[in-house]
């Protein structure tokens, strides 16, 4: 089905500006991530709100009480997706580009696009996630696993 030139447009500046506040929305920790040495935990949320940032920085304090201080033996790469949901696979793909030490997908759609978009080799953890099985991480307990053979 072809797009009139009026939807084609529309679809184009949602497109761009969600680019735009995805790009103003995106934070970034530690500031000195070269000069660093230690893993770097790239970590996406939803929305900038209490709830999901509560989450992230008690998974922070928790790193911190473990011994990982940001910038100095950790660099956090923050950012969240301005509320929408194609964000979620733009900024997974952008951490992939950057091949992080882990991912933290804090709620159902950033832990989809991780998902889907984070290679295997990259551990991906979540929380303030409703339903972990349905976005594809692993299978639901006592589920049966078909192997495939006979």
């Amino acid at each position: 089905m072809p797009l009139d030139r009026r939807s084609f447009l529309v679809l184009m500046g949602t497109g761009l500006g969600s680019t735009v506040v995805l790009a103003a929305c995106g934070r970034q920790g530690g500031g000195n991530q070269a000069a660093v040495k230690g893993p770097t935990i790239a970590m996406l949320q939803m929305v900038d709100s209490q709830p999901p940032n509560e989450v992230r920085r008690g998974f922070i304090a928790a790193l911190a009480k473990a011994g990982y201080t940001e910038g100095k033996t950790v660099n956090f790469i923050e950012k969240d997706a301005a509320g929408e949901i194609p964000n979620t696979t733009l900024v997974m793909k952008q951490f992939a580009g950057e091949a992080p030490t882990m991912v933290f997908a804090i709620g159902t759609p950033p832990l989809q696009a991780a998902m889907k978009e984070i290679p295997g080799k990259i551990p991906v953890v979540f929380a303030y996630t409703s339903n972990p099985w349905g976005a594809g991480a692993g299978t639901l307990p006592g589920a049966s696993v078909s192997t495939g053979t006979m």
